[in-house]
C-alpha cells in the first residue's frame, strides 16, 4: 500500500474510534445526570414503597444501557427523560401515574 493510504488510514481509524469513545462518554455523563435526578424525584414524589422498586428498575436500566451502542443511547435518554418530566408534572403522591393506552398495554 501506499504511505499516504496507510497514513490516511491510521488516522481515520483514530479518528473514528475517538468519535465513538466521546458519545460514550457524553452518554455516560448524561445518563448519570438524568440518573441523579430521577433518584431525587423518586425520593420527593414517590411513596416508600414504590421508592425502592423504582430505584431498582432505574439502576437495572442504566447498568442494561451502560455500554450498549450509540443506537441505543438517543432511545434510552429520550425515554428516561419524558418519565422524568412525567414526574416533575406530578403535585399529588395520592394520585401517581396515568392510564395506559391500548398499544401501551399489547
Amino acid at each position: 500500500l501506499p504511505y499516504s493510504l496507510v497514513v490516511f488510514r491510521i488516522f481515520f481509524t483514530a479518528q473514528l474510534s475517538h468519535t465513538i469513545n466521546m458519545s460514550l462518554e457524553q452518554f455516560r455523563y448524561r445518563s448519570l445526570h438524568l440518573y441523579r435526578q430521577i433518584l431525587k424525584l423518586h425520593n420527593r414524589k414517590l411513596p416508600s414503597d414504590m421508592r425502592g422498586l423504582g430505584n431498582t428498575f432505574i439502576r437495572s436500566e442504566l447498568d442494561l444501557h451502560w455500554n450498549s451502542g450509540e443506537a441505543h443511547f438517543e432511545t434510552f435518554m429520550r425515554e428516561w427523560t419524558k418519565y422524568r418530566d412525567y414526574l416533575q408534572s406530578q403535585t399529588d403522591q395520592t394520585n401517581l401515574g396515568r392510564n395506559l393506552t391500548k398499544e401501551e398495554m399489547d
